[in-house]
């Protein structure tokens, strides 16, 4: 056992005797919280005003911006499954690559099910956890953007919780910034970990098994660490307590829907302020 595992240990038999029983994974304060604060301030809607349900997002040619294999099923996936049978073109352009000895069976389940589905790939192939955000990942990022010049930008939210995820908005921000950038797609900010506070909402009750279905192709990779069609759908149950006279056993993705340079500018925001934090 080493340090950091003992620590731990101590940790654990300490706090199950104490009245808030939690386990802290980290023992730094996070250096972004002020800036999550000051970004999800302006996001606070809930109150007074109500999602809006839409059928599909409006356009002929969606991006998804995906971490990861799989996380444009997890997140956005039913929205997916619905623009391809409506005729809408999507490429998902994925960030990293599965690097483990399971990485070259994710790649192949990958493959099949953009197949079944009906969506391009394109893969930029960083580690996963050490994207890089430097001058040419942003180069490539927007050179993949202003090669397919979507109508629709899909991204995971900057304040999902995985730093991959949060990189993605970075890169997109980074990509603006710098000029490179020609395209300026409306910004679909979708949830794959974290609960968010939409403005738009998408019913995909009526293709949550086939979600479901095209998360569990993930076989011999990602659905041996985790079940993720059980995960992805218990979210998508519970975004139902947003549709107006639900029966409780409908399924929704939510997103947060923004210009793109409002959704820059909010990016700009958590980035700006979590460098000088």
């Amino acid at each position: 056992m080493n340090p950091i595992q003992a620590l731990r240990k101590i940790h654990r038999l300490a706090f199950t005797h104490r009245a808030y029983k939690f386990m802290v994974r980290e023992f730094m304060r996070p250096d972004d919280l002020d800036a999550l604060a000051e970004t999800l301030a302006c996001t606070r809607h809930l109150r007074t005003l109500e999602p809006l349900l839409m059928e599909v997002p409006r356009g002929q040619r969606v991006m998804v911006i995906a971490p990861h294999e799989d996380d444009e099923m997890i997140g956005p996936g039913g929205t997916i499954l619905k623009l391809s049978r409506t005729g809408t073109k999507v490429r998902v352009l994925y960030l990293a690559d599965d690097t483990s000895d399971r990485g070259e069976a994710r790649r192949r389940e990958t493959m099949k099910i953009s197949n079944v589905v009906g969506y391009e790939t394109e893969f930029l192939g960083y580690s996963a956890n050490d994207i890089p955000v430097n001058s040419a990942s942003t180069e490539r990022v927007a050179r993949a953007i202003d090669g397919f010049l979507p109508d629709v930008l899909m991204v995971p939210f900057l304040s999902d919780d995985h730093h991959d995820h949060r990189v993605a908005s970075q890169l997109l921000s980074e990509a603006y910034k710098s000029g490179g950038l020609r395209a300026r797609p409306e910004v679909w900010a979708y949830q794959v970990y974290s609960a968010i506070l939409p403005n738009v909402i998408v019913d995909i009750t009526e293709v949550a098994a086939d979600k479901s279905n095209a998360i569990c192709m993930w076989q011999e990779s990602a659905m041996l660490t985790r079940d993720w069609a059980h995960y992805a759908l218990g979210l998508n149950a519970y975004n139902c307590r947003l549709l107006t006279g639900n029966n409780g056993r409908s399924y929704v993705e939510a997103f947060f829907v923004l210009p793109f340079a409002d959704y820059m500018s909010i990016c700009a925001t958590y980035l700006d302020k979590r460098s000088v934090s």
